[in-house]
């Protein structure tokens, strides 16, 4: 597979499975022996409105941004391996459930 074709894969999972809540495309993307491991460097933001329970949190109206970090690994033009990192004490602080870092 091309670098091309396997960013063409990646593009694919992000907008069909990620934004458009695709979740049938994830058997055509992802190998039947596939390997979540996370924790890696490749950033985005995600953005939103905490609409819902999140985390045992109630839904609080707030604007959020996310920072994540995606790993994937592709063999033969599906997802073998994933690994990713999430900001998710910076989400909570801009939720209000942890209190902003003190500044020194």
């Amino acid at each position: 597979m091309s670098i091309e074709e396997n960013k063409a894969i990646v593009r694919c999972l992000v907008d069909e499975a990620q934004s458009k809540g695709n979740i049938a495309i994830v058997d055509e993307l992802f190998a039947a022996n596939f390997v979540d491991h996370s924790a890696v460097p490749t950033r985005k933001t995600l953005h939103g409105t905490h609409q819902g329970e999140f985390l045992g949190v109630p839904p609080t109206g707030k604007r959020v941004a996310i920072e994540v970090i995606d790993i994937l690994r592709i063999v033969d033009g599906k997802i073998t391996d994933h690994w990713d990192l999430i900001d998710q004490l910076g989400l909570l602080r801009q939720l209000g459930v942890i209190p902003p870092e003190a500044k020194k």
